[in-house]
């Protein structure tokens, strides 16, 4: 374990020229809320794969539906919105799943039942798909889009972090530049 300035990591070394993981923990101001990065690579060339917020504690409070679909998630002290712009997967706990379509109202009906449900975590990853997990084991899954912005989130208070974009056929939705 490796501690800088707040951040805690963990690094695991190869035994053969397997990928090495590293996973880096960052804590909001307020010290709740970690953002979780998981790096991988070879020595000497590492990246990041994947980011992670711990949401426990948030359930959906709003949910609006337009030619987009946006999911708000809040409390006294932070607050996460995820707007999703183009088609998405609902994946319920026993594995069946459907596809919902923003600007296609037949198509909303798996989604009424989450307003109100207690999320677990949201994770954005480096190809630009991002999902939402419930803490019923319900999964939001979405990817991105060859001509479009696919989703965007922003936060508030501890989530401020989880500010992202997924552009136009994907990469990494918080840029090139590591951010904590």
């Amino acid at each position: 374990m490796k501690a800088f300035g707040g951040v805690v990591s963990k690094v695991s070394e190869p035994e053969a020229p397997s990928n090495n993981e590293m996973q880096r923990t960052s804590h909001g101001q307020d010290g709740g809320s970690p953002l979780i990065s998981v790096l991988c690579g070879r020595r000497g060339s590492v990246r990041e794969t994947e980011r992670r917020w711990n949401l426990a504690g948030l359930d959906v409070t709003r949910l609006a539906l337009s030619y987009q679909v946006e999911l708000s998630m809040w409390s006294r002290d932070r607050a996460l919105t995820l707007v999703i712009e183009g088609p998405f997967e609902v994946v319920r706990p026993t594995g069946s799943s459907v596809t919902v379509t923003p600007g296609t109202p037949g198509t909303y009906e798996p989604l009424l039942s989450l307003l109100h449900q207690p999320v677990s975590d949201f994770v954005a990853r480096e190809n630009g798909s991002c999902e939402l997990t419930f803490a019923s084991g319900t999964l939001l899954r979405v990817g991105p889009l060859d001509r479009y912005e696919a989703w965007n989130t922003y936060g508030e208070g501890s989530l401020q972090s989880a500010a992202l974009l997924c552009g136009p056929g994907g990469g990494r939705p918080w840029g090139d530049a590591a951010q904590h």
